[in-house]
């Protein structure tokens, strides 16, 4: 009576999971869900867990040639040479002042590197961080840049206290008010544990992350889902180099053929090991042979796992086949066009990204400075955002250039697009494009390399004159 009660406890129970009786009961299957909870977001993602999976990114960034290679492309694809800005105010002297001077205050912060540098943190990390300080160094009149810290830096060295989490404090509204910053390194030698944090305003700080979950406050590592493969992909290489190596080192077994070797002068204890000198032919007694291991690896095995884990690694940061294997030739034009087109997408919607939370706050505050220093002009318009501005980025480089040329030629003639909207694609200035344009023409006319379009008058002379 007790063990049907039990099994009908247990049965009830499996209908409620919403599993099999059979797979219920099987070690493997409990052992996959083990990890399955109902916490929240930050309470799941605690700083010990976000500490350990941090580490093992980043012992994967420093060791293996393919995560490198990955995180060194996105940040190559994604941020490029850098963003350049230009404003859309009616004032055209106004808005060639601001671009060149925040294009000179860019190049003095090195504000390209420094924008990889948080890509691939917050690929590595998770997430990136950056305050907003003056550096007197800058070789520029606004001597605001950006420092950037690591994400160990940003936490609470103590108990965990009311709306806050792991270093940010928060309002009644779910606003971030400030952050905790270590002043040094918790993996420094000499860190103190008991080591001083300073608070840092909310508006100075600026924290980049892919927020995956409703209420999360805190970005984990993108290459999480990848770790276990590329830890995979380490011992399945291991286990195809060593069978290489044992078909290639001289290792056998010595049996009998079936002959009486009683008689014969051989030793043939358990475990028992022969040497075999180099450049020697040994030879065997009567009725003993020697047959030599073999290893059963094809390599064409090694290659389609080694593709199909590497394809794997690549789905869960959206980066095609092609780019992270480093080779195309498998490719043909329709394939490759058709997998990064999606690519490329996710590439604008992680520069949209980086636009929101770290290029336009960081113009906001470069602007009221340049205006502070009398560098520029107050404009009278409400902030500066993507309705007075916008940032353009390095071009995608089509595989047909030439088809390109004409459908863009196509859609402009057709009123579908513009010269900013097509310039932009390409990481241009359509006002920089015009102007340089212009100018061509105008010294192809002096050098008399083109002549001087006719007018409509001249061509009816002509056709009089034709007709006379």
């Amino acid at each position: 009576m007790f063990g049907l009660f039990q099994k009908a406890k247990s049965v009830a129970k499996t209908i409620v999971l919403g599993a099999s009786p059979h797979k219920l009961t099987a070690n493997e299957e409990r052992a996959y869900w083990s990890e399955s909870n109902s916490l929240s977001a930050d309470g799941w993602i605690t700083p010990e867990l976000r500490r350990t999976w941090r580490n093992r990114a980043r012992m994967e960034s420093n060791c293996n040639s393919y995560a490198r290679g990955l995180i060194l492309t996105l940040a190559d694809i994604c941020i490029g040479t850098g963003a350049r800005l230009q404003l859309l105010t009616e004032d055209e002297e106004y808005n060639s002042t601001v671009e060149q001077e925040f294009a000179a205050w860019s190049e003095a912060v090195n504000l390209g590197e420094k924008l990889k540098t948080l890509r691939k943190a917050k690929c590595v990390d998770g997430e990136a961080f950056a305050i907003v300080a003056k550096n007197p160094k800058v070789n520029h009149p606004v001597k605001i840049d950006l420092r950037i810290i690591e994400s160990d830096r940003v936490t609470t060295p103590f108990a965990k206290i009311f709306q806050q989490v792991d270093g940010i404090h928060y309002d009644d509204f779910g606003n971030p008010v400030s952050y905790d910053v270590l002043k040094e390194h918790p993996g420094n030698l000499i860190h103190n544990l008991f080591a001083k944090t300073e608070s840092i305003p909310a508006e100075y700080m600026l924290h980049w992350y892919r927020q995956d979950r409703p209420e999360q406050s805190r970005g984990i590592t993108e290459l999480l889902p990848a770790l276990p493969l590329f830890a995979q992909l380490r011992r399945y290489t291991l286990a195809v180099i060593e069978a290489a190596e044992t078909a290639a080192n001289i290792a056998g077994v010595v049996h009998a053929n079936g002959q009486d070797t009683s008689t014969q002068e051989l030793d043939m204890s358990e475990n028992r090991t022969m040497e075999l000198e180099r450049n020697c032919m040994n030879v065997l007694p009567v009725g003993w042979e020697f047959s030599q291991l073999k290893a059963e690896q094809p390599t064409t095995t090694y290659s389609m796992f080694k593709r199909e884990i590497l394809c794997e690694i690549g789905r869960c940061i959206q980066v095609p086949a092609n780019i992270i294997l480093g080779d195309s030739s498998n490719y043909n034009y329709a394939s490759g066009r058709l997998d990064h087109q999606t690519f490329h997408k996710s590439i604008r919607n992680e520069q949209n990204h980086c636009e929101k939370i770290i290029l336009f706050p960081l113009l906001g505050m470069w602007h009221a400075e340049a205006v502070r220093q009398e560098l520029i002009q107050s404009y009278k318009i409400p902030n500066i955002s993507s309705r007075f501005a916008r940032f353009y980025w390095d071009g995608f480089e089509h595989v047909d250039p030439i088809k390109e040329a004409k459908a863009m030629n196509e859609r402009v003639h057709a009123g579908f697009t513009n010269h900013l909207i097509e310039c932009a694609k390409l990481g241009y200035d359509w006002e920089d494009v015009l102007r340089q344009l212009a100018r061509e023409q105008e010294l192809m006319r002096k050098l008399g390399l083109i002549t001087k379009p006719k007018d409509d008058s001249d061509e009816s002379e002509e056709s009089d004159e034709s007709e006379e």
